[in-house]
């Protein structure tokens, strides 16, 4: 069997700035290179070159966020978005690499690292799942937000130095809508589909994550302890109805959490 070689590149420019009371951090990455790469065929292969395709990684991200700091209350709003993968692109692959990473949890419910650690993925009909399905071929842990553009609006208070109370609302819809099987499926650039192992499939599911509501409150101890309230509420997007119009329902969470940086 022939090998594989994989050469990715990743660009990633960040920028802070502040404008009198508004604070604003925006960030663009860019991946491009060999997702995959196929070797020479070795003689005698019993597998022909037109089974195997190469396929360049094209795979964008980015986001910007702004917080105008009103003394007490602050306002603020954030736009994320990273590409998902276009399954009639055979030779590209635009999304599964950069993700929105395990650090920055945007929601209580969706996009959250913490959430998908303690308690797994939310699963829906058809294999579709927060956060999308793993890429395979990379072994990278796609546990951050993929495939998604994400609007988010919040307000704050802070009564005291202490307390920090913030309320938002985020809504969240998928790049491009996944393509699934009810069998067998290959990344960009692997061998076509196996007769008997599912076929090529064209389904799609919905292209709406939901809309979340979540209230935090956090109290901070001391200078690396805090303890934190939060309450989180999902109107189910139609994403998770798989590819037939199966029932969903809406999810919410509580939860307490004691958080020690250090």
């Amino acid at each position: 069997m022939r090998g594989v070689k994989q050469q990715i590149t990743i660009l990633d420019p960040y920028v802070k700035a502040k404008l009198g009371p508004v604070k604003i951090q925006a960030e663009v990455l860019y991946g491009f290179g060999d997702y995959i790469k196929w070797e020479e065929n070795p003689a005698g292969s019993p597998f022909p070159d037109s089974l195997f395709e190469n396929a360049r990684l094209d795979n964008w991200a980015g986001w910007i966020d702004a917080t105008a700091d009103l003394g007490k209350v602050y306002v603020g709003g954030s736009v994320a978005f990273v590409s998902g993968d276009d399954g009639a692109t055979k030779g590209a692959k635009e999304g599964g690499i950069i993700t929105g990473g395990t650090d920055w949890n945007p929601c209580l419910i969706l996009f959250n690292f913490d959430r998908y650690y303690w308690a797994g993925s939310l699963p829906g009909y058809t294999g579709t799942q927060n956060p999308n399905l793993k890429d395979f071929t990379l072994k990278t842990d796609d546990s951050g937000m993929t495939n998604a553009w994400l609007f988010q609006g919040r307000i704050g208070v802070k009564p005291t130095p202490q307390w920090d109370i913030v309320a938002s609302l985020s809504h969240a819809f998928t790049d491009k809508k996944p393509v699934f099987n009810t069998g067998y499926f290959p990344p960009a650039g692997m061998p076509p589909y196996t007769a008997g192992l599912g076929g090529n499939a064209t389904q799609s599911t919905g292209g709406t994550y939901g809309t979340e509501i979540d209230i935090t409150a956090t109290y901070k101890i001391t200078n690396n302890l805090s303890y934190m309230l939060g309450a989180g509420y999902l109107f189910t997007g139609d994403y998770f109805k798989g590819v037939t119009n199966n029932d969903v329902t809406d999810d919410y969470m509580l939860l307490n959490k004691l958080t020690l940086s250090f």
